[in-house]
């Protein structure tokens, strides 16, 4: 089976952004098991397209906002303490780590590197 078939079937497996996973068996019976293991790296891929995780330093942040700049995406908020006034956002294979943290630390070991 090509890969445009595959990514056809991965597509109508969702209903909107949730996987319908009857589908994805019914779908999965009748796949060899080549074409099987492309079809789950299709639905990893669109799953991936789909949720946006936002990590958050406490639960007091406004998530209104977050959910009004990702539209008609699926959410996932986490709590990490150990980020300090910031956010960390996990978004189609990109990660977009704006904290106070992960700031000190590069400027630290930019500074070992280059001033030692």
């Amino acid at each position: 089976m090509t890969s445009k078939k595959l990514k056809i079937l991965s597509t109508i497996c969702y209903d909107g952004s949730v996987l319908n996973e009857k589908r994805v068996f019914h779908i999965a019976d009748y796949l060899k098991r080549e074409d099987l293991k492309k079809f789950i790296k299709e639905l990893k891929v669109l799953q991936a397209k789909k949720n946006v995780i936002i990590t958050l330093p406490s639960e007091n942040y406004n998530k209104e906002f977050f959910e009004t700049e990702f539209p008609n995406k699926n959410i996932v908020f986490k709590y990490d303490p150990g980020i300090l006034v910031g956010v960390r956002i996990e978004y189609n294979d990109n990660v977009y780590d704006f904290n106070l943290k992960s700031i000190l630390e590069k400027e630290s070991s930019f500074i070992r590197n280059y001033y030692d």
